[in-house]
């Protein structure tokens, strides 16, 4: 196949095509990160899980020491010491309620990084869409001949418009 000299100036398809490379390397890095947060958010899930288990230990223990401190006759116990176990089971509740809390935030941390991948995956098909469209662009700026031959007669010069025939 014979190639000639370029339709029109491929400077301004060149730096097309360079932008979308830069697009696609910029897509793939997003792509990463948000599989990363993946797994931070997922280790976040096990610490607020931990801390749920240890806040339930700890409410469930009040909860005892309370109950406990009920059942004993008046004269064996303080006020002080069924007050003092009172609140000590409504903070360990507060802890317990708390914890529930923060395993909720985190595993909707989880789901939020997930669909941030899809959304990377998306972008970075879309931007090797466009790397594919600025070279074909980019082709569009040469003429092939279906055969070799030589220009015996030329009727249009570098910037012209011109139709089939």
């Amino acid at each position: 196949m014979g190639l000639s000299a370029p339709l029109w100036d491929p400077t301004t398809f060149q730096v097309s095509l360079e932008q979308a490379k830069a697009q696609f390397a910029s897509s793939q890095g997003k792509l990463f990160q948000a599989r990363a947060r993946i797994g931070t958010a997922k280790a976040s899930v096990l610490t607020a899980q931990a801390q749920l288990d240890a806040a339930q230990v700890q409410f469930d223990n009040a909860d005892r020491d309370y109950k406990r401190y009920q059942e004993v006759d008046e004269r064996a116990r303080s006020r002080q010491q069924l007050d003092n176990a009172f609140t000590a089971r409504k903070s360990a509740w507060a802890r317990l309620e708390q914890a529930k809390a923060q395993k909720t935030s985190a595993e909707a941390n989880v789901a939020s990084a997930e669909a941030s991948v899809k959304a990377a995956q998306g972008e970075l098909e879309t931007s090797a869409a466009s790397e594919k469209s600025a070279e074909v662009n980019l082709d569009y700026c040469k003429i092939y001949a279906p055969t070799e031959g030589r220009v015996t007669e030329r009727t249009v010069e570098v910037g012209n418009y011109v139709s089939p025939g």
